[in-house]
Parts: structure tokens; sequence; C-alpha cells
């Protein structure tokens, strides 16, 4: 089992300087928050304490009716007013609790989408990132739950010193020993003080036993847990739901539900019995030991005489706070040894370097599209890999030009479009814009080139005005034209709230389920309103019915006019009207040129032509 919970203390401070840095840019108000809260909780039970001492002590003294009415009618509204304001900041600090909740998802958003694209493979900072998640989904936010951990540990601080501060006036009594006895000895004080001490150090160490094994546990199971969230999770989501009824596989899903959970579960709950059961009872016993020994003490020190009957209510109300206090502090060595474990899975994924060189140099903004960019012997390994996904690949983009890519699934068509728009960085080689290394240039600016539909789109359950243009605040007339443009401008018209209409229905039951023609033709109206110098539409019309087809080729030359455009496809018939045809094969680049001088030369292209050329045929016939 892997010891992941023995951090260095390094580290362990590390964790906790983000954690607090983090809470005091969210809510600058939180730590005086915390103070203020356990300050008026405490101050109102220990009103009710002292209320209630007081009120013994001018009964046991004769005072008189009204006397005593004026004291409790004052110290009630005393603890009223305290009891409120207490109140007030517990609304406060659940309204902060959630706050932190919402700034955690925005921190990992924020995270994860500014990050390097080429760092979401690395198998690190994917660990880093499942364990972060599978921590969420059993527990909750991290921010949250080091708040309430923050809040424990000064709640227990003052809930220890409020109820000595209480019983202070007494102590000189409660320790005025005599020595007739054992119990009225120095010895028995002694006794009762080291026992006390030895009880809290071991509840304190027993707690950071169970922390650490918890640790060892979780992340034991921590893969199979992400299994079994999976299969949980499968049935709930409408998309599959149509194989899942189709085909029958509900006994599949049941089963592997079953496989990934319950033995593992009952494996879960055997380790937990055997290793942590003993911890749970041991600081539960070493609290009632506690708890005993004070009581013990204090009744027999009353019984001798040693407080009066105000002092002896005091003590008697303080005893169930200190022991409270006490176990609260006892627990933090769980609680943040938990927490900051964790809390360093969500730092590591924000502060992981990447390895990248981002760039510094600003993009011409040119109004004639005057970008070359050059391929200069480009190889690439994808992270993690052995083998070339490119092998020395030199290609110059002319501008203005329309070329076609083809080959083979997993030629190297779409790693070329990746390293072109900078999702990742060459091997080896360097590819050049304008003659400067595009690794020079800010690569935000560099990105901003690019209108890309990439086989593997995604479109989001926002408004579809928002799909095309990644934006809330957008231009309406310039977005209707590129809807007409991309072919799926009617269509639009005739939907419920037309451009502003939400798609999908994850978050709004009025949305709308568009077919995966729709959804490419929403795909090419976004690469169209970026109006990037170069657009790349990769299996563009892979979705598409045969008209809507033609229709986006009849287009193709008027939205893509005066700019470098590459269009990657494995119908070899759509791509005759692109100026240059790449051919790809393992990796790299075997021929270049027009349809017709490929098929003259030979080689893999006319053989991919002819491949295809006797459906060609057929159709025309028909």
């Amino acid at each position: 089992m892997k010891q992941r919970s023995d951090k260095k203390p390094s580290e362990t401070m590390e964790n906790l300087r983000f954690s607090a840095r983090l809470l005091k840019q969210t809510s600058p108000s939180a730590f005086a928050l915390i103070l203020l809260t356990a300050l008026f909780t405490y101050a109102a039970q220990m009103a009710g304490v002292w209320l209630s001492a007081r009120m013994t002590a001018l009964i046991s003294a004769g005072a008189a009716a009204q006397t005593v009415f004026q004291t409790a009618v004052a110290l009630a509204v005393s603890v009223l007013a305290l009891s409120l304001i207490r109140q007030a900041l517990g609304r406060w600090s659940t309204c902060t609790f959630h706050q932190f909740l919402i700034a955690e998802n925005k921190i990992l958003s924020e995270a994860l989408t500014g990050k390097d694209y080429a760092l979401l493979e690395k198998p690190d900072f994917q660990q880093a990132l499942r364990y972060y998640q599978t921590w969420i989904e059993n527990n909750g936010g991290l921010f949250s739950f080091f708040y309430s951990g923050l809040q424990e540990m000064v709640s227990g601080i003052f809930g220890i010193a409020f109820s000595v501060a209480a019983i202070a006036p007494a102590i000189r009594g409660l320790l005025a020993f005599d020595n007739r006895s054992f119990r009225t000895s120095w010895g028995f004080g002694a006794v009762t003080l080291l026992t006390v001490a030895v009880c809290g150090g071991l509840t304190a160490w027993i707690s950071d036993r169970y922390a650490k094994k918890n640790i060892q546990i979780n992340d034991f199971f921590r893969d199979t847990f992400a299994q079994f969230t999976y299969w949980l999770d499968f049935p709930t989501r409408y998309k599959p739901g149509k194989d899942i009824r189709i085909y029958g596989s509900q006994n599949m899903v049941i089963q592997e539900y079953q496989t990934d959970f319950e033995d593992p579960q009952r494996q879960y709950r055997k380790n937990t019995r055997r290793t942590l059961g003993a911890e749970l009872q041991g600081m539960g016993a070493m609290q009632g030991v506690i708890t005993a020994v004070v009581y013990i003490f204090v009744a027999v020190r009353a019984f001798d005489g040693a407080l009066t009957a105000e002092e002896l209510v005091r003590f008697t109300g303080c005893v169930p706070i200190f022991i409270g206090a006490l176990a609260q502090l006892g627990n933090l060595p769980y609680f943040f040894n938990m927490t900051l474990a964790n809390i360093g899975y969500l730092r590591k994924i924000c502060e992981y370097p990447t390895e990248r060189h981002m760039g510094t140099l600003p993009v011409e903004k040119r109004n004639d599209n005057q970008y070359d960019i050059e391929f200069k012997h480009v190889s690439f390994k994808y992270p993690g890999t052995a083998a070339y996904a490119l092998k020395d690949v030199s290609l110059k983009l002319k501008i203005g030009e329309h070329l076609a890519f083809v080959g083979h699934n997993g030629s190297g068509k779409s790693t070329f479009i990746k390293l072109l728009c900078r999702l990742y960085d060459p091997t080896e080689g360097e590819i050049t814009l304008n003659g400067i290394d595009i690794r020079k240039y800010d690569i935000d600016e560099y990105m901003s080139l690019f209108g890309v539909v990439f086989q593997d789109f995604s479109l989001f359950s926002v408004p579809l005005s928002q799909n095309v243009t990644t934006s809330v605040e957008f231009d309406r007339k310039k977005l209707l034209d590129v809807l007409d443009k991309a072919g799926i401008g009617e269509r639009v018209q005739q939907l419920p709230h037309r451009e502003d209409t939400v798609l999908y229905k994850d978050f709004d039951e009025d949305g709308v389920e568009i077919s995966g023609g729709e959804a490419q033709k929403l795909a090419i109206a976004r690469a169209l309103y970026r109006d990037a110098p170069f657009v790349v539409l990769d299996e563009p019309t892979a979705a598409l019915d045969p008209i809507s087809e033609f229709e986006i080729y009849r287009r193709f030359n008027s939205f893509t006019d005066g700019k470098t455009a590459i269009y990657i496809s494995h119908r070899l018939s759509s791509c005759r009207f692109c100026d240059k045809i790449i051919v790809f094969q393992e990796g790299q680049i075997v021929q270049a040129g027009s349809h017709e001088t490929l098929l003259a030369q030979g080689g893999a292209y006319s053989a991919l032509w002819h491949a295809q050329a006797k459906y060609y045929v057929t159709v025309e016939q028909a």
C-alpha cells in the first residue's frame, strides 16, 4: 500500500500556506468570522453557566426575591443577545462555507482550462486530478472542509480558554490541599492532571495514526472507486440509454457495478474494521477517561469543602465545555492530515509547471492575412510513447492556399494539425511563422490565428449562440451570417428561441437535442465566426447527409476566400476542389500535388482513390 500519508513537513506547510492564501482570497473576512463565531459561541455558553452559578449563589445566600429576579432577567437578556449574535454569525459562516465550494470549483476550472493542453496527458497530472476528484465525490469541497477544520481548532482553543477562565477564581480553593489524606493531597491533583495530559496526548497520537491509515486505505481504493462511480453514473446518463436498451446491456452494467463496488467495498469494510476500529475506540476511551477523571476530582474536592455551591455549579457546567473543546483539538491531526494531504493534489494541479515555452512575442495584426507557416523537418512523439506520430515532416503553407490532407487513420494528419495549432510542440525540428519559431510567440495570440473544427469537437449545454461565438457578448448579425454559411441558419430559425435556444437537456428541461449533422454544422459556424486567417476542417462532413455535404463543398471556397484552409477527409472525391492534396502515410508526407498529378504518379494516393472509385462510379450510374 502506498505511503502517501507520510508527507514531508515542508510539503505540509506548503499545502497549509496554499490553503490559507486561497481562503483569504476567496473571503477576506473568513478568519475574522472564525474568531467571532468561536467568541460568541462560547460567550453564550459561558453566560448560561455563569447565570446558573450566580443564581445558585444568590439563593444559597438568601438574597431578596427582587434581587434574584433582576439578576435572572439581566443575565437571561444577555444570554439571548449573545445567542442571537451567534446565530447571525452562524448563518454568515454557512454562506461563507458555500462560497468556498463555489470558489474551489472556479479555481479548478481556471487551473484546468488554463493549463497547457499537452499537460493533460501526463500520467502524474492525471493521477493528481483523479485523486482530487475522488475526494470531492466522497467528501465535498476541500477548502470548505479546511475552513471547518480551522473553525474546530479555534473553537477548541476558545472553549478551553473560556472554561479555564470561568473556573480560575475557584482554582486556589480547589488546589488548597492539606495533605490529611491522599484525596486532599497534591498527589491526587498531580495524578488527575497527569491523567488528563496523557489521555489528551494519546488522543492526538491516535487521531494522527487514524488519519494516516485512513489516507492509506483511501489511496488503495481510489482507482476502484473511480470505476464504481463510472458504472454507477452510467445508467443515469441519457446518451448511453439507447445502447443499454437496444443491446440489453442491463446485466452487464449491474455485474460491472457489483464487481467494481461490492467486492472491494466488502474488503474496504474489513480493512476499515481491522485497521481503524481500534483507533476509533481508543479515541472514545481516552475522552471517556478524561471526563470521568475530571468529574471525580471535582466531586471529591467539593465533598471536602474546597468549593462553594456556586463554584461547584460553575465547574460542572464548564467540564463538558472543556472536554468537548479538548476533543475538538484532539481530532485536529486527523482533520488536517486528511485535508492537507488531498489539498496537495489540488495544489499540484494548480501549480504544475509547464515544460513548454509559452512565448512573449505579439503576433502582428495584418488585414491581408499575410502569415507564412512552415514545418521544417518536424518529428513528434506523444507523451509516454516511443513511436513517432510524425517523422521528418517539412511543408510550407502558402497564403490563401486550400490544402486537402488524406491518408489512412493514424497516418499523422490530425497530429500535424495539433502541432500547427500549438497544442503540442515538436519533439524535433521547428515550425515558423513569418520566419520566427512559433514557440517565441505568445501562445494565446498565436492560437487566435486558427478557426478549427476538430474531429472530436465539443458543444456545450449553453445557448446555441454561445456555442458558436464562445462568448456571452457577441455580434448577432455576424452570428446569423455564419449560421447561414454553415447551412444551418434556416434550422436555427425553427428552434423555440432561435439562436438563443439552449442545447441539450443537462441543465435545461427545455433544451433541444440536435442531430450529429446539425452539431457538425454548428462547429463549422464556430470556426467561421472566429474569422481567423487559417481555417482547419478535420472530417467536417462525416455526419452530414449527401445534400448538406454538397452544400459545404459548394460554399467552401466562398467562406474561406482569402484564408489559408486545410481540409481533412477520408472521402477523396471531396478533396478535388482543393489547390493541393497532401498524402500522409505512417507519419510522413509521401506525396503532394493536384488530384490529376497524383493519379498520374501512382503510389499511395492512386491506391486510395481507386479503392473508393468503384463507389463513385456506382453512384453516378445509379
